[in-house]
């Protein structure tokens, strides 16, 4: 006799029948509907005659159904107004700003030598480390939008 497991969908305890050696879910529908669309996804992403097979049987049943997803939104608007709105914010941050610019920074100096200096690593570049620090003591604490204002001199 086998002794109780808990299914893999819902955390139940069951019984796993006899003849089903490896018996990882429990029989209730909704769990078995859970197995199967496990075994689906796992097939789709290692087996390319399994997905190659499913894309094709989707492609034909679209061309025998033309017209489903305008009676879909037609008879859900809920579902339509939903859409509409996630695909203006995924435009939104499509077309957004970018986050940050290669020639524009707002850090302070001294925070953008430690970065440079984090990145430097001090047991091996030891020459680099001191040389960068060298050049930014004399550089005077300013941030960004300082700099932007004024005017400098080619070196």
């Amino acid at each position: 006799m086998k002794s109780d497991r808990i299914c893999a969908a819902c955390g139940a305890r069951f019984t796993p029948l006899v003849h089903i050696v490896n018996q990882r879910y429990c029989p209730l529908a909704a769990c078995q509907l859970a197995r199967r669309r496990a075994w689906q996804r796992e097939r789709l992403q290692t087996d390319p005659d399994y997905r190659e097979n499913q894309a094709k049987a989707q492609g034909t049943w679209r061309a025998r159904h033309p017209d489903y997803w305008r009676r879909y939104r037609q008879t859900h608007p809920a579902c339509r107004d939903r859409n509409r709105d996630m695909q203006r914010q995924r435009h939104a941050r499509r077309h957004a700003e970018p986050i940050a610019k290669m020639d524009a920074s707002n850090l302070p100096i001294p925070s953008a030598l430690r970065h440079l200096l984090a990145i430097c690593r001090p047991q091996e570049n030891q020459g680099v480390a001191r040389e960068l620090a060298l050049v930014f003591a004399k550089v005077p604490v300013t941030t960004s939008n300082e700099m932007r204002s004024k005017s400098f001199d080619p070196i």
